[in-house]
């Protein structure tokens, strides 16, 4: 399993991130420990804020 950081820059949850969004809903392929996206998203949980929580933490910086 390939371990996969995703970079969204600011569009977490938003129309145009439909492919991060839908690798963090959930994936075989990728081991994904975080998300780096914006200020606002840091620090909580990405799949509880998509759909369900999943323990992938979103990061403001790298």
């Amino acid at each position: 399993m390939n371990i996969t950081i995703i970079l969204i820059n600011s569009l977490f949850m938003k129309m145009n991130a439909k492919k991060a969004n839908g690798v963090i809903r959930g994936t075989d392929k990728f081991d994904i420990p975080g998300v780096v996206d914006a200020k606002e998203t840091a620090g909580n949980d990405a799949g509880e804020l998509l759909d369900g929580k999943n323990e992938i933490c979103l990061f403001f910086q790298i």
